[in-house]
């Protein structure tokens, strides 16, 4: 099931053990992307939108360009590369983190930059 919430999360800073952590994270986010049909938009034009199907990390991890960084806030995997991968009609997603909980956000921004957090 997934949750979506817009109350600010608290997030680990850093994640220890980094190859634990993180082969969880990847096991969340193609499980999630699998369960979950989100639209891919490569350019600024929305004509370009089509659905998001990528059934294993390295796919995921070669579209968006995911980059682990823990010397900001929180620790997460960010996408780097350019596009959008939509949560809604609002909201595309920026990066996935680990929160106090144990449990794998997904967050998404807004143009204003709000974030909204889907638990994966």
């Amino acid at each position: 099931m997934t949750t979506t919430t817009t109350t600010q999360q608290t997030f680990l800073k850093e994640w220890q053990p980094f190859d634990k952590l993180n082969k969880m994270v990847q096991r969340k986010i193609v499980t999630h992307f699998m369960n979950n049909t989100y639209k891919w938009q490569p350019t600024h034009d929305k004509t370009d939108t089509k659905y998001f199907i990528y059934p294993t990390f390295r796919q995921i991890d070669a579209l968006l360009g995911l980059a682990y960084t823990s010397t900001g806030d929180y620790a997460g995997l960010w996408v780097c590369n350019g596009g959008y991968l939509w949560y809604d009609n609002e909201h595309h997603f920026i990066g996935f983190a680990i929160n106090d909980k144990g449990q794998v956000i997904g967050i998404a921004d807004d143009k204003d930059e709000n974030s909204i957090y889907i638990t994966l």
